[in-house]
């Protein structure tokens, strides 16, 4: 069984000089940290922390997961020349790669011990199994470069002194996505995305106040990608371990040559679909009564009334299944639905809409010499509207005051007073009023 790949983590921090501490530097730990628990759960690697890490550990750290390290992270102090680690030690190990990043090690003036450039990129260069670097530390461009153009398939550097917190973000939001199983360069770029949402315009915000300004670009980091690897260096990911490419291949031989045969004593059934509705915004005054649904596919158009909401088409043949089919949707009172589906599932719900017909009642008001009358006040529940001079009248209706009938009343002084429950429908209403007879 192929092992899981191995995120190796370092970190270090200027113990000695206060002012160089970064004390971000254990929040990005552990931001990391949190942000690749998901993978490591659901199996996909194996995360390696070195929080005060020394050269002695990094380099027992790459021996002891040789080419099982995919990813190495560094969070620290460093520049286009040298790594800052913690308390040196001499290591003597035959294999050449160790020993020369050993020996290009020395202690700084407050020391702690450097890691210089020259025999960090030759020794990470031999790490076959490495896919990323990513140096979280300040002004790292030129390492960088120089590891991507020796091999190491993409590399993430700084090309200034970055901001801590900065920093700390876009590493956080790089793993989320590499635990998401995204992939590198998608990771990457959802990472600087959130820096340039949190920043905006801001450019110098995005790095440390030492920077110097005639150096500042628009962002302060870079993923670099080697020539030949880079491409396939892209769409890196975590994923799940695949079993070997031979047994992949004769399960599929398998497969397709009891195929015919399971065919011939299990073939295929005609099946069932259901299609439901549910009304949007439904008013609890207007229930849902009756519709139909027509179903075509092939040459065959069907067409059933909903039972229940509900309409079940039986025995459509099993070539059908899963395959684009037209629809359509019709009730009194509901706005009609044309579509194209799928015929997956089994089941699909139609969501149904009203539509404005019950919202409007329109008419005109004469008197019984078939004269138009102004000024008659028309009511219905709450809501009145007065004709104009042509006797004319319309009334909208709210959608929670909409029914099937409706009271509707009209007045004018020295007329009797009329009133009806009358049906909404699309046609105009007559109101004839009357004359009050003389005492």
């Amino acid at each position: 069984m192929q092992q899981k790949p191995v995120i190796f983590l370092a970190f270090a921090n200027d113990r000695e000089d206060n002012a160089r501490y970064l004390r971000n530097v254990p929040a990005e730990l552990s931001g990391i940290r949190d942000a690749l628990q998901k993978a490591k759960r659901a199996g996909l690697c194996e995360v390696v922390e070195r929080a005060n890490v020394t050269i002695k550990q990094l380099l027992d750290t790459f021996q002891e997961y040789g080419n099982r390290i995919a990813v190495f992270h560094y969070g620290g102090h460093a520049d286009g020349y040298q790594l800052l680690l913690e308390t040196l030690s001499v290591v003597e190990n035959a294999n050449s790669g160790l020993q020369q990043l050993s020996k290009s090690a020395i202690i700084d003036n407050v020391g702690n011990s450097l890691a210089h450039g020259e025999g960090l990129v030759s020794f990470l260069a031999k790490q076959k199994g490495l896919q990323l670097i990513f140096f979280n530390g300040c002004s790292t461009e030129r390492q960088a470069q120089e590891l991507a153009a020796a091999g190491i398939p993409a590399v993430i550097g700084t090309n200034n002194a970055i901001n801590d917190q900065v920093a700390t973000d876009l590493a956080i939001r790089f793993y989320n996505g590499i635990a998401e199983q995204k992939t590198i360069a998608k990771a990457y770029q959802e990472a600087i995305d959130e820096i340039k949402i949190k920043k905006g315009g801001n450019v110098r915000g995005l790095y440390r106040k030492e920077a110097k300004e005639e150096e500042i670009k628009d962002l302060p980091c870079e993923i670099f990608y080697h020539p030949q690897k880079g491409e396939k260096a892209k769409h890196w990911q975590l994923c799940k371990d695949r079993k070997p490419l031979i047994f992949t291949v004769l399960t599929i031989l398998l497969l397709l040559s009891a195929y015919p045969l399971y065919r011939y004593f299990f073939p295929p059934q005609p099946f069932s679909y259901t299609v439901a509705v549910k009304e949007v915004n439904p008013n609890p005054n207007l229930p849902f009564q009756i519709g139909k649904v027509h179903l075509q596919y092939g040459n065959k158009n069907e067409t059933l009334d909903l039972i229940k909401m509900e309409a079940i088409f039986k025995g459509i043949p099993p070539n059908f299944k899963d395959q684009e089919v037209k629809i359509r949707f019709e009730a009194e009172g509901f706005q009609t639905i044309d579509s194209a589906i799928s015929l997956e599932n089994n089941i699909m719900t139609l969501p149904i809409q009203r539509d404005n017909s019950l919202g409007k009642i329109f008419g005109v008001v004469k008197d019984s010499n078939n004269q138009p009358l102004d000024s008659a006040r028309i009511s219905l529940q709450d809501i009145s509207v007065y004709t104009d001079e042509t006797g004319k009248f319309e009334l909208n209706i709210p959608y929670p005051k909409q029914l099937g009938k409706q009271r509707l009343t009209a007045f004018k002084k020295g007329y009797e007073f009329w009133d009806y429950e009358t049906p909404i429908t699309n046609e105009e209403v007559k109101i004839i009023l009357n004359s009050q007879k003389q005492n």
